[in-house]
């Protein structure tokens, strides 16, 4: 097969959350293809024991970690925070408190600017009637 053919297979087995046929597929595909899509697939599955597998072969600019906050895969974002940039953490707990996922939220003020990028985040939580976001980020903000 050639390495387009396995990329695919990579993807798709990174969407079912199936790891041993993505760790097989690794080296054999390019896990960078598409931005990462495998990755991306992984996380916003919550997949986390293909998300292990694939952070160390994947591009990082992806929306891996948005995924994962949003859709409250904290297993996830606890794996994929140390590989991110503040922005993209800051993009991530958005997300996280925009969906209402505390646990996630949790995480991310710990790794995000608790002025300037939690009062955006308590802006959608004010707005989302999300109490428990309001609650965590309300201490840390700067309104």
């Amino acid at each position: 097969m050639s390495i387009e053919e396995n990329t695919n297979l990579l993807i798709e087995a990174a969407r079912k959350g199936d790891t041993p046929e993505v760790q097989r597929l690794i080296p054999l595909s390019d896990p960078t293809c598409n931005d990462s899509q495998a990755l991306v697939c992984a996380a916003s599955g919550g997949h986390t024991q293909c998300v292990r597998l694939l952070i160390p072969v994947s591009v990082l600019k992806s929306p891996a970690l948005n995924l994962a906050a949003g859709k409250g895969y904290t297993q996830c974002v606890k794996l994929l925070l140390p590989a991110y940039d503040l922005k993209a953490k800051s993009s991530a707990l958005f997300w996280a408190t925009a969906n209402g996922h505390t646990d996630c939220v949790k995480l991310l003020i710990l790794a995000s600017d608790p002025k300037v990028d939690n009062s955006f985040a308590l802006q959608k939580a004010f707005a989302n009637a999300h109490q428990s976001c309001i609650d965590l980020l309300y201490p840390v903000s700067d309104l």
